[in-house]
């Protein structure tokens, strides 16, 4: 199970009773949407500031454990004429991001 609290994401594992918390933003960060790939290894946040939003990716790994760990921080383009994060998507294979502004 996945989990947004304040600044805070929550993963949970049912299988193992464990659960991590994933620190995503600073003080004034809004979580805007999220998005699970279909194969479950990858996660990305979109989260808005007070004048940028940015797109952070997560990868997730089961082996024993809980394993997450951020990969890749993506700065949205200042010429995009909004600031907001609609929607994410991944493509079937979990090789392609869509995000909609």
């Amino acid at each position: 199970y996945l989990y947004a609290s304040s600044r805070h994401l929550i993963f949970y594992d049912t299988d193992y009773k464990t659960q991590q918390i994933i620190n995503y933003g600073y003080e004034f960060d809004r979580l805007q949407c999220l998005s699970l790939s279909p194969n479950r290894e990858c996660l990305i946040l979109g989260v808005k500031s007070a004048e940028k939003c940015r797109l952070i990716f997560y990868e997730l790994s089961h082996l024993n454990r809980i394993d997450i760990r951020r990969r890749k921080v993506l700065p949205m383009i200042h010429s995009m004429r909004s600031n907001q994060i609609l929607s994410l998507i991944f493509s079937f294979d979990s090789k392609y991001v869509l995000s909609l502004q």
